[in-house]
């Protein structure tokens, strides 16, 4: 909104301007200097353009007001007649009032069938600094939607500042517009400015409600605190701001915001567009209707019943970056630990960290009429609703006291009802629910035009637990709908959902349930020990995160708390080195190897040596080679290094890291090394700890190498996954295919696949699922491994014709495919020379041949791009052959394959779909052909084909 004419800057006073009774002439090097209470209210008369104020010393209005105003208190200062309603007016004065550190005190305003803008200014224009006021306001408006503004400063601010400036004391009315300093900000600034303890704005039944401002248009707001008590209306109120678009920045609500049935948060209860960052909340927050947010209350125009026709209302795009929140959140509804909902596709969470509680409002004391038409549903320790993108946040309600995320429905770790993004955040704590319970979100769902996505995020929840029976409850989310767009389980390490810790139903354990076709689970056992982890996932340590066990004198941007996982602007600390195993999944039948790496700091080349022991679960062992030692290899960072390993008496395998020659570790490559592992027979398939403890460097402090010092390092928890199952079977349908081959191809590159057993994907057993192991499968395929009989669940058709020295195969496929293979079985007589894949029909493929022992052919076309084979009429094979042979063509056990990884078999015999067709479709009836495909003119004794059917000549 920009009511302010610039034209109005030009006018002149159509009133007498009277003499100053003090020191001083008004302007800018003699201001005005008030010193009592009759000097402070002659000002009212003494305004010209440009007036300069300074406060001499503090004033108490009590008694001044008792007598002069002792029917409605103070006659609030105007520095222009503007009318919030028409562009109206006969005088503007700029004001500067220098409170020079001095506090009025004992402004009291008692009115009733108020329309105007009401404080101690009631319009102000121009800059008040360095004052206090304690005041006590009440104003009775009768319900007027005409009244503009009621604040202690001011009513109505016009593109005014205010700095170092406090307001104490209370401030009552029921106009649409009030704030504890001002009722509405017009693209004015406040900097360091609060509402100060036990003090109270209450804003009874009305609309905007904030601890400074109740509506704000444009403006910014920095460093301002509220910690005093904001309560009530029926719409939205804010520990700041109770609604508008504006900037703000290291802001901090520290008291109590509650609403009475509307919108309410922690900063802001409705904020539409601009940026909220490095802002904080902390005490209760709460509504007794929906809708709450630790720093904002919902972010898009919805005011009583519909969308807000207010021209002045920006279209949204908000911003929410580096705050924080440890308040008590509660509502009925949309309740969330930074934001409550969000409507706005454009608008994006970003940095933030919650440590409070997330909850569903009391219902004692409600009938059922008031709560028949509330959806009690999302609630989220980041954001109850959120239709635009969560990046890089946390929660961590695992402290003591107690503190959970609870609700009745969509109940999440980071968000209740997913319909955006959600990217690179993590979940720490308890979520509790009676339906769509999940770790990080409760429901997700997008639509056709906005898909929903969770991306390189984790959850380390203490406790998931549903409350009734039929309740969907999963690690990631209780509920994945349409227009998801969601990694499968094992797609990539970098998605984790943890399965250590108790998932509940009713009370009861549960022992299996769905992964939401999330991926993977959580290996952070200790958050400090844990950057690598985050880092991997693409977290931005230099902007947002500091990870420290340190709770000392720590330039963190949050007020409260202090976590171990801090967030702040800027910089990075070194707590040491930090030596770990990697997530590993192994096959019981076959083993498989582990990887131990450290952290890449650059201060790792400072490292002569390690010690550390390695706790393997009960059952597992480190492999022996056929001499007896241990089966562990070194990389590259220990190209100039010993290893040395042996088993202690508890079990454990203690390795030392050594260089003869003070040798630093080289720490170009990734890994320090890889160790090969046993499984034990009575092993169950499941997930366990590999721990790393009792860890010591040998390391240089300084650039002197004969100054050698040990650093110990903390414990590290990883997870081995121990799977069972035929190697090279990774979607687990008992069979290995070229559908399992692509699924590795497009786990390798990073593509999403619904089905994905690393331990059988890992089918060389070196720790790792790379293109060594798509080949692997690829080659057992060709060479005839096979232990599948699929039943035929296509179809589409294999044709075969011939032509002089080859034999063409058509594939007439009615959907796309990645990759097939097939058995062929050429006549006696014939031997194939080649076989060529149509430029055309390629898409980046090459095709894979191999001679079984039968004399048949297995053949496979694939490609390590897993792009379709193209849709056309061509032929897809060109089989070149010599000799000529007698009989039919046959083509088995095709399998073909698409980008979900299905097996998808078609028929195959000898002279049906497979076997011989005519050659050309357009031949006259009579046309007779040898098995062969060739056309014969006079046919002798023998079997031929004629319109597709056997006959015989004799």
């Amino acid at each position: 909104m920009k009511k302010i004419i610039l034209l109005l800057c030009l006018l002149t006073s159509a009133t007498a301007f009277a003499k100053f009774s003090g020191k001083g002439t008004g302007d800018k090097a003699s201001p005005y200097q008030v010193t009592t209470a009759a000097q402070l209210d002659e000002l009212r008369n003494c305004l010209k353009n440009n007036t300069y104020v300074k406060l001499m010393n503090d004033i108490d209005l009590t008694d001044y007001i008792a007598k002069v105003y002792p029917n409605g208190g103070w006659e609030p200062i105007n520095c222009t007649d503007f009318d919030f309603w028409s562009d109206d007016q006969t005088y503007w004065y700029e004001v500067y009032f220098d409170g020079n550190n001095k506090t009025i005190s004992g402004l009291s305003i008692n009115r009733r069938e108020v329309e105007t803008s009401t404080g101690f200014f009631g319009v102000f224009i121009g800059e008040m600094k360095n004052l206090t006021v304690e005041c006590n306001i009440f104003v009775d408006t009768k319900g007027s939607i005409s009244t503009v503004g009621i604040g202690a400063l001011c009513g109505y601010n016009m593109a005014g500042s205010f700095y170092n400036c406090e307001v104490g004391g209370k401030v009552t009315s029921d106009s649409p517009q009030i704030g504890g300093l001002c009722g509405i900000n017009d693209d004015g600034t406040f900097e360091l400015c609060k509402l100060k303890a036990n003090s109270i704005v209450d804003g009874g039944f009305m609309y905007y409600v904030g601890g400074l401002c109740g509506l704000s248009y444009g403006g910014t707001f920095k460093k301002c605190y509220n910690y005093g008590t904001v309560d009530g209306g029926d719409e939205v109120v804010g520990g700041i701001v109770g609604r508008g678009s504006f900037n703000a920045e290291n802001c901090h609500s520290l008291g109590t915001v509650r609403a009475n049935m509307g919108i309410v948060g922690g900063i802001a209860g409705a904020f539409y567009s601009g940026v909220i960052k490095n802002c904080s909340s902390s005490g209760t927050i709460s509504t007794k209707y929906k809708v709450a947010g630790g720093i904002v209350g919902s972010s898009y125009k919805w005011l009583g019943g519909g969308y807000s026709d207010d021209s002045y209302a920006d279209d949204g795009g908000g911003t929410i970056i580096n705050c924080s929140s440890n308040a008590t959140v509660s509502a009925f509804s949309k309740v969330g630990g930074i934001l409550g909902e969000s409507h706005d596709p454009s608008f994006t969470i970003d940095g933030c960290y919650f440590q409070g509680i997330v909850k569903m409002k009391d219902l004692d004391g409600y009938d059922e009429m008031e709560l028949e038409d509330i959806d009690m549903e999302a609630f989220g320790g980041i954001a109850g609703t959120m239709y635009g993108t969560i990046s890089n946040c946390l929660t961590d309600q695992s402290v003591s006291p107690y503190r959970p995320v609870s609700g009745r429905s969509k109940v999440g770790g980071i968000v209740g009802c997913l319909r955006g993004k959600l990217v690179n955040s993590y979940a720490n704590g308890n979520v509790t629910g009676d339906k769509y319970v999940g770790g990080l979100c409760g429901y997700v769902e997008g639509d056709k035009d906005h898909r929903a996505s969770i991306q390189s995020s984790c959850n380390y929840n203490m406790l998931l637990e549903v409350n009734t029976k039929d309740g969907e409850i999963g690690r990631i989310a209780g509920h994945v709908g349409s227009y998801c767009d969601i990694p499968s389980i094992s797609a990539a390490k970098s998605n984790r959902s943890d399965i250590y810790y108790p998932v509940k139903r009713m009370g009861v354990r549960l022992t299996s349930i769905t992964e939401n076709q999330q991926n993977g689970r959580n290996v952070a056992r200790s958050l400090e020990s844990e950057r690598f982890f985050y880092e991997s996932m693409g977290w931005d340590f230099g902007r947002y995160w500091w990870l420290s066990s340190n709770h000392g004198d720590v330039p963190s941007r949050f007020l409260v708390p202090y976590p171990l996982l801090y967030c702040c602007a800027g910089g990075s600390v070194t707590t040491g080195f930090h030596l770990r195993t990697e997530n590993a999944v192994i096959n019981k039948s076959t083993g498989g190897r582990v990887k131990m790496v450290m952290n890449h700091d650059a201060s790792v080349n400072e490292v002569l040596g390690v010690q550390f022991d390695l706790v393997l679960p009960k059952g597992v062992a480190i492999k022996k080679k056929t001499n007896g030692q241990f089966d562990i290899q070194k990389m590259g960072v220990l190209a100039k290094h010993e290893v040395s390993c042996m088993k202690q008496a508890d079990g454990s395998y203690r390795f030392m890291v050594f260089s003869l020659d003070m040798s630093r570790f080289d720490y170009e490559a990734d890994y320090l090394m890889s160790i090969a592992l046993d499984v034990a027979d009575d092993v169950k398939c499941d997930y366990y700890d590999i721990i790393v403890k009792n860890v010591i460097y040998s390391w240089l402090h300084g650039d002197d190498a004969t100054e050698v010092t040990s650093f110990t390092d903390h414990d590290t928890y990883n997870l081995l996954e121990i799977t069972n199952g035929k190697l090279g079977d990774v979607n687990g349908d008992g069979t290995v295919t070229i559908a399992d081959a692509m699924a590795i191809v497009d786990h390798v590159l990073g593509a999403p696949v619904p089905v994905f057993n690393e331990g059988n994907a890992d089918v060389n057993g070196d720790g790792s699922i790379d293109i060594t192991d798509v080949m692997t499968v690829v080659q057992w395929i060709v060479d005839g491994n096979k232990t599948y009989n699929l039943p035929q669940n296509s179809m589409e058709e294999m044709t075969v014709s011939r032509e002089e020295g080859c034999y063409l195969l058509q594939l007439g496929n009615m959907t796309d495919y990645t990759a097939l293979q097939m058995n062929v079985k050429l006549p006696e007589g014939c031997k194939l020379q080649g076989v060529e894949l149509s430029d055309a029909r390629s898409n980046g493929h090459q095709v894979v041949k191999h001679q079984l022992d039968d004399g048949s052919w297995n053949i496979v076309v694939w490609g390590v791009d897993g792009n379709e084979l193209r849709n056309t009429s061509t032929d897809l094979l060109r089989l070149q052959t010599t000799g000529h042979g007698a009989g039919d063509v046959v083509v088995s056990d095709i399998i073909l394959t698409n980008h979900g990884h299905e097996n998808i078999s078609i028929q195959a015999a000898a002279g049906g779909a497979t076997g011989i067709t005519e050659v050309e479709a357009g031949e006259p009836d009579g046309a007779i052909y040898d098995l062969n495909g060739v056309r014969v003119e006079h046919p002798t004794k023998g079997v031929y084909v004629r319109n597709g059917k056997k006959f015989v000549v004799k």
